[in-house]
């Protein structure tokens, strides 16, 4: 997001009409960028408002360094239909309403995660919607495994193959009292 918003806009893409889908979406991006850069404890952070008066924000480089993957959702969320298209595409997903889907649903399993809660045998409230042209999700819905697939996707598409959904297919079978229909596969 960081690099498409820097390229089209300049290091502080931050009140340029053209990133956003309309003024209230600027404003709200906006805000969510003034609250990660004023509550982050990250030195940079502490650096930059020290040595810098104007602009009152990092430069996006910067910024992307302070934010959360929940709070990068949002923004995401508010950027003009063009840039949202041009970041979907570079992880595979040529349709953003796809890529916005997905990306909640990893939001959630990322909140999951931080909060110790369980995974296998758990039915998922945001589904990842389907990637036709890829054929992506597989799964069955509502389950684990179906949100690993398409984070398997956007990686490898990034260049990162990682097997994540046959990882933890083998980190199931390990343990007798899970059933992998209970994670989807």
């Amino acid at each position: 997001m960081s690099e498409t918003l820097s390229t089209a806009f300049g290091s502080h893409p931050y009140h340029h009409p053209g990133a956003f889908k309309d003024a209230s979406a600027n404003l709200s991006a906006l805000q969510t960028f003034v609250k990660v850069y004023a509550t982050s404890k990250d030195r940079r952070a502490k650096h930059y408002g020290e040595t810098y008066s104007t602009p009152a924000l990092p430069p996006i480089w910067t910024m992307k360094e302070f934010l959360t993957f929940g709070s990068s959702s949002r923004i995401f969320q508010c950027l003009e239909g063009s840039i949202k298209t041009h970041i979907a595409t570079q992880f595979g997903v040529g349709s953003d309403q796809v890529f916005t889907n997905w990306v909640e649903a990893l939001v959630d399993l990322r909140n999951i995660c931080a909060h110790h809660d369980r995974l296998f045998n758990r039915s998922f409230q945001k589904q990842p919607s389907r990637l036709r042209s890829a054929s992506v999700p597989t799964a069955a819905p509502n389950k684990l495994k179906v949100i690993l697939e398409c984070l398997d996707y956007m990686l490898a598409k990034r260049g990162l193959p990682s097997g994540i959904t046959a990882t933890v297919r083998k980190i199931i079978l390990k343990y007798p009292e899970m059933q992998l229909a209970e994670a989807g596969f």
